[in-house]
């Protein structure tokens, strides 16, 4: 959420559809990134151990999501750089994953250790600190099995050594969640048949890589996938996992995880069996938006759509949404704001509160011009209170009538605001002005 959101915005326009935007240049998109100069070398020396017929393995997401991953992670001063490959000329073999450690001895980088892992995918790799020492998470994941697996490594001695069992998973995330300087890992297992049923389990890595469960708590047993977990605040100031889960094809949901260490339990706020909670129906949204801190204050927002005004009758594909955005207070879920989410352009607006049930979105394809228009006596008028546009920057040319809300080099977000008199006195009175437009206005990664 706080990473490189330019960037992820222009992953998401040019790979959904629904826009106008041409199409070249995609293929550079899903090209593996040029190396830099420093990532270079370490190609150059990987190779001088391992032969040239590899292939670099990139962790899926994450924060670390290179094929060379470089941090410090012994106790010398220099850094450290870990590769992930595969040998092309051992595409069937158990261990078709490799990590290679590679370190500098008189400036020049040298491959010190090389291993393989019983895995095809890398999902992502964290560092993490537990009393001072440092730890690498690695999510893997093999075809030939389900769900995934947690390693954990240490470097000693020149080797990497897995310091403990691996951790069995559907999904996970890595955090210091009660703050007190060890790293928890939050594992959830699905299990649709057993007793038990689905579980969110709490990990904590001890100082010598051990790991010891803390804390387990259900999770709602309708959820299929988690495909999003973030680690955020209640508006309590308390630290909690947002899950983000799929039931079925076509509905997501959310719950907040929040674990006691005075009490030594882990709790889901939104579904408790036993306590006969569930507030995570409050939650089911159609697929296409994440649990995210918006407005920058630390406290994570949960999506809810809801059909626009006006198109109540149309086929859903037609339908134009706008999104709640909804925040966990003393066991209610308390909308904090009403947003238009243009999922495929990009970015957000917030709705003034006085243009609730009075103002409605319109777009157009064609044109990529997103409308905010008057709706009264049951209709979409034609009174435009606010356009926003979207160009790319080489196609943009200065208009007098636009307000240039973004550019990032590639995009231009520009708005149009219309004059006064052209609007009947109720429409009017519902402008709003050039620094409110601003203010309201965000780009949108999800």
């Amino acid at each position: 959420m706080r990473k490189k959101l330019i960037a992820a915005c222009l992953v998401v326009m040019f790979l959904l559809t629904g826009c106008n935007y041409t199409q070249t240049g995609i293929e550079d998109l899903l090209k593996p990134p040029k190396l830099s100069e420093q990532q270079n070398e370490i190609y150059t020396a990987l190779q001088a151990s391992t032969g040239s017929n590899i292939r670099l393995v990139y962790p899926r997401k994450g924060d670390f999501t290179s094929a060379f991953l470089i941090n410090n992670i012994d106790d010398e001063s220099t850094q450290e750089a870990i590769v992930f490959y595969m040998r092309e000329d051992n595409v069937n073999a158990t261990n078709t994953l490799r990590i290679n450690v590679l370190d500098q001895r008189d400036g020049e980088w040298v491959s010190v250790y090389d291993a393989g892992i019983a895995a095809n995918e890398i999902e992502k790799v964290n560092f993490v600190q537990s009393n001072m020492n440092t730890f690498i998470v690695v999510g893997v994941t093999a075809s030939s099995v389900s769900g995934k697996s947690v390693l954990i490594y240490q470097y000693q001695d020149g080797r990497l050594v897995q310091t403990d069992d691996p951790i069995l998973c559907d999904s996970y995330e890595v955090s210091d969640i009660d703050e007190n300087g060890y790293a928890e890992i939050l594992s959830i297992s699905l299990d649709h048949t057993a007793k038990s049923g689905s579980v969110a389990s709490l990990y904590e890595i001890y100082s010598y890589g051990s790991v010891h469960l803390i804390g387990s708590c259900s999770v709602d047993p309708n959820v299929t996938s988690y495909y999003h977990l973030i680690v955020g605040k209640l508006s309590d100031e308390t630290n909690a996992f947002y899950l983000d889960g799929m039931r079925g094809s076509n509905q997501c949901t959310t719950e907040i995880l929040v674990y006691d260490k005075k009490t030594g339990t882990l709790e889901n706020l939104l579904y408790d069996r036993q306590k006969e909670i569930n507030l995570v129906s409050d939650t089911v949204r159609s697929s296409g938006a994440v649990s995210m801190d918006i407005n920058g204050d630390g406290v994570i927002e949960i999506p809810v759509h809801q059909t626009a005004l006006g198109y109540e009758t149309e086929q859903k594909h037609s339908q134009e949404e706008l999104t709640e955005w909804y925040v966990y207070e003393s066991g209610e879920l308390v909308r904090s704001s009403l947003t238009y989410v243009s999922y495929s352009l990009g970015y957000l607006f917030t709705l003034p509160d006085a243009w609730e049930d009075q103002v409605t979105p319109v777009f157009s394809a064609n044109t990529n011009e997103l409308s905010f228009v008057y709706y009264a006596d049951g209709q979409i008028t034609e009174e435009k209170l606010l356009s926003i546009y979207v160009f790319k920057s080489n196609e943009y040319k200065e208009n007098s009538k636009y307000i240039l809300l973004q550019n990032n080099g590639q995009l231009v977000y520009v708005c149009e605001i219309p004059n006064a008199s052209a609007l009947s006195e109720s429409a009017r009175s519902l402008l709003i002005d050039e620094e409110t437009v601003k203010m309201n206005f965000k780009l949108y990664a999800r």
